[in-house]
């Protein structure tokens, strides 16, 4: 298993492909059983989860099924919704996601 430390979130190998993508200024990837981790990287662990993180991401409309944008608002550069191909670059680039971390 893997871990977003940055978030306090629990990761399956896919999903750690794509936070490490997004780069250590946005996610900081850890193996659960593998990498050595520090105080810190611990007590982030225990004040975040899984479950925190995913309710929210549905307070600030940043699921998968939710739409981002108003209808008003949407342009060509924004999308109405999140789907899989932007989801994850959108829910750790936002004002949101930078508050969370």
């Amino acid at each position: 298993q893997w871990a977003a430390v940055s978030y306090g979130a629990l990761l399956c190998l896919h999903c750690s492909g794509h936070h490490r993508s997004l780069g250590v200024q946005v996610s900081c990837v850890r193996s659960v059983s593998m990498d050595e981790w520090s105080v810190a990287q611990v007590l982030n662990m225990l004040e975040g989860g899984n479950a925190q993180l995913s309710d929210f991401f549905a307070r600030h409309a940043l699921c998968a099924s939710s739409s981002r944008w108003e209808p008003a608002e949407q342009s060509a550069t924004q999308p109405a919704a999140l789907n899989k191909s932007n989801v994850t670059r959108l829910r750790y680039k936002t004002k949101a996601a930078l508050f969370y971390r």
